[in-house]
């Protein structure tokens, strides 16, 4: 258990971190958002302009007087108010966004608090913390103590996000129910009066409740609960008193020590765990994963830090938190997901308070686009600056066109997608370079990108799981050169003793990287450290060009901008920065996504056996949201034209051709190719090409011979397995991850074989 203790700890670090990563459908699918529609391809616009000023003020002043359309940062609560009334809400849209992050009333489950006596805590009592659950009223905290920038939370998962469980008890507010609980569990009123008595609350208590029979103190009044509220932060110090007010009506003693200091409070609560009640609060991510190191027994340890320093120990639930924390497939994740959250409402290990909410603001009209913007995508976690506005955002009277005014309040440190900590400039680099997968705006689930998808072995011979992902053959870098799988491999293996990249905590480990064509990337992973979440933290890291950063000296590396020009496959391109003013990006309009009407070639594989029929289906999306869209497709099998087909697509909707087949094929390399009209409303087109070669196996230089030079490379490889540095894949002719004598006898027997 030692391995797993240790990687929960590093992902709740980087949870802290405010490192995201979130989930991932493993066929591109269309989903109707609840919140509103965003597109998949883009970019509309002809321009992003960046706006750099010296604080927040003025991005707001330029959101005011219309210099700028759509701002980088929260606004705050006086600027909510004012732009919410005329003039200003004609011309200037606010929405509230959910961050990825959570409040609770933490709660002491151990059975005993050294601060508190040698006796039994109430808190260690289940029903005891049931009716707490019902004392706290999430609605007036949200209302009076947040003025509305709070979502109720009833679980630690994220309520927008795929994971949630919208099931579980939610313990509303109900003193009747927590008094009724309270009685029924011997917590009874005993005989001295209480002074925050309140006849006209319901469920009040006229006396101080008294511990129940069995207690080592049974019949004796309730001691004073142990309550750490930070007061230094006000909406926990207010929710901490509102609290504390329920539970002395209620009977229950509670004493609020302070003021206490940050460090004091780390070393009451999470180091000696002398408490009963804290006003918690944890920056999360979007995946539920975190809650194994919060709330499995394993991760609380006493004296010392730990994470689950509620000492929530129910072998239920740490049941299914192992599931959760090592579910190899969505399904069962998201199964041990539900009942994880389930069975923590269950056993009131903590009680969720609120998600934040916090609002930014864009121009609805500008002088750049008087009629309004569309296509503002406020995005989950992140706000209306969203990556999918910048994708999808254009002039309402054009599909196209036309430059948008972003304005950012502070300046930039590096334009470095190595080594960029700094957030604002990840807000230019992350338009420039992308990742494998990127995030559904809505429900924070994870879209293929640069993938189409991936697939899971586990072979006998080999002591661990092959994760192949599949990559899109229609993406360039901004130079014109292919994005290749020796692109991703050479990413992935960037980070060095001495290079650590700011993505390098969403690595997780691995063996070895295979890359057997230019559009296939195999991952070599032991099953032991393997979970769905490293898929999604691979698929989170952004990808460099091989072709660039292999000739960029060492020392280089960690300059402002080692690649001057930021050649990236994103749907924008670098074009200057001048320091203290301005940014500027054009669209790239060779981006794979440009074009509404998307194709993919589906065939089984990249290498055929000679004298082989291959089958293959070409499906066609249309991406717009509200558009039909009329268009002739047209199929190629090496230059000759196969089909062509006149269709009308439905709105976010595929239509499937084929199945197409071919004659037996002999040795060769063959291009199957599928190219469309351009739609009506955008007069956008696109042209995608699939490679794939025929030969015998044994043939691993695909030369269509097989002679000494094949025979060569796998003697190199003899003996090994993924991980050694001799390792070569095309030698493992038997698929079974090792090169032995079988691989050698096989090629050997084929020698001198030719087409």
């Amino acid at each position: 258990m030692k391995s797993r203790v240790n990687l929960a700890c590093f992902m709740l670090a980087t949870t802290i971190a405010g490192l995201i990563s979130v989930t991932f459908p493993q066929t591109l699918t269309t989903q109707t958002q609840t919140q509103g529609f965003f597109e998949q391809f883009g970019p509309r616009l002809n321009t992003v302009l960046i706006k750099i000023y010296e604080n927040t003020s003025r991005v707001l002043e330029g959101i005011e007087n219309g210099e700028v359309d759509i701002a980088n940062w929260n606004i705050p609560p006086e600027l909510v108010e004012k732009w919410s009334k005329p003039p200003y809400n004609e011309t200037i849209a606010i929405e509230k966004y959910p961050e990825a992050g959570a409040y609770f009333l933490d709660i002491n489950n151990n059975e005993t608090v050294s601060a508190f006596g040698s006796w039994r805590s109430p808190t260690s009592y289940l029903e005891f913390r049931h009716a707490i659950a019902h004392l706290v009223n999430k609605t007036k905290i949200i209302e009076e103590v947040l003025k509305g920038y709070g979502l109720p939370l009833h679980t630690p998962v994220m309520p927008w996000t795929e994971w949630f469980n919208p099931e579980i008890d939610s313990h509303p507010y109900d003193p009747m129910e927590a008094a009724a609980i309270l009685d029924a569990s011997g917590f009874v009123q005993g005989t001295t009066p209480n002074p925050y008595y309140d006849p006209s609350k319901p469920g009040s208590a006229q006396y101080i409740r008294v511990y129940p029979p069995g207690h080592e103190k049974s019949g004796q009044n309730l001691d004073p609960l142990i309550f750490y509220v930070r007061h230094d932060h006000d909406a926990r110090n207010q929710t901490g008193h509102i609290i504390q007010d329920e539970l002395l009506s209620m009977g229950i003693p509670v004493e609020i020590p302070g003021p206490v200091s940050i460090q004091e409070i780390f070393e009451k609560v999470m180091v000696n765990h002398e408490y009963h009640l804290y006003t918690g609060g944890w920056r999360l991510t979007a995946n539920p994963d975190y809650m194994y190191a919060l709330y499995h027994s394993e991760m609380y340890w006493t004296p010392g830090f730990c994470y689950n320093y509620n000492h929530v120990s129910d072998e239920e639930l740490d049941y299914w938190l192992e599931m959760l924390s090592w579910a190899k497939d969505k399904k069962t994740a998201l199964n041990a997901s539900i009942n994880a959250q389930r069975r923590l409402a269950e056993i009131v290990g903590t009680i969720p308070l609120w998600c934040p909410l916090y609002a930014k603001a864009y121009r609805k009209t500008s002088e750049r686009a008087p009629t309004g913007w569309t296509g503002i995508v406020n995005e989950n976690g992140v706000g209306v600056d969203s990556w999918w506005s910048f994708l999808n955002a254009h002039p309402q009277d054009q599909g196209q066109g036309e430059t948008i005014v972003y304005g950012f309040h502070s300046d930039i440190m590096k334009l470095n997608p190595v080594y960029s900590w700094w957030h604002v400039d990840w807000q230019v680099l992350d338009k420039i370079y992308e990742p494998l997968l990127r995030y559904n705006p809505y429900t924070n689930s994870y879209i293929p990108w640069l993938v189409k998808g991936w697939r899971i072995e586990h072979y006998e011979a080999y002591p661990g799981l092959a994760v192949t992902f599949y990559l899109r053959e229609n993406v360039y870098w901004h130079d014109g050169a292919p994005f290749t799988s020796e692109d991703v491999k050479f990413t992935m293996e960037f980070p060095t003793e001495e290079l650590s990249p700011i993505w390098s905590n969403w690595l997780r480990p691995f063996v070895d990287i295979d890359t057997p064509d230019q559009y296939t990337v195999t991952f070599h992973v032991e099953e032991e450290v393997f979970s769905l979440w490293w898929i999604y933290n691979i698929g989170s890291v952004i990808i460099l060009p091989k072709h660039i950063w292999k000739d960029i000296p060492m020392e280089e590396r960690y300059g402002f901008a080692p690649d001057p020009d930021l050649i990236g496959t994103g749907p924008y391109r670098f074009v200057e920065y001048v320091n203290g003013s301005h940014i500027s990006l054009e669209a790239n309009m060779e981006y794979f996504r440009y074009c509404p009407i998307q194709t993919e070639i589906q065939v089984e594989k990249r290498l055929f056996d000679p004298n082989t029929s291959i089958n293959y289906t070409v499906l066609i999306t249309n991406t717009f949201t509200d558009e039909y869209v009329e268009n002739t497709v047209y199929i190629y099998f090496n230059a000759t034209l196969v089909d062509s087909q006149t269709l009308t697509v439905p709105p976010l909707s595929s239509i499937e051709l084929g199945p197409y087949s071919t004659s037996p094929l002999g040795c060769g390399c063959y291009q199957i190719k599928v190219k469309h009209s351009s739609d009506e409303y955008l007069n956008r087109t696109c042209v995608l090409t699939y490679e794939f070669w025929v030969t015998i196996r044994e043939d691993i230089t695909k030369d269509y011979n097989v002679d000494i030079t094949d025979v060569a490379l796998a003697a190199i490889a003899f003996g090994t397995s993924p991980g050694h540095f001799r390792w070569n894949v095309v030698a493992d002719v038997s698929d079974d991850w090792k090169v032995d004598i079988s691989d050698i006898a096989v090629i050997a027997a084929k020698f001198g074989w030719s087409k």
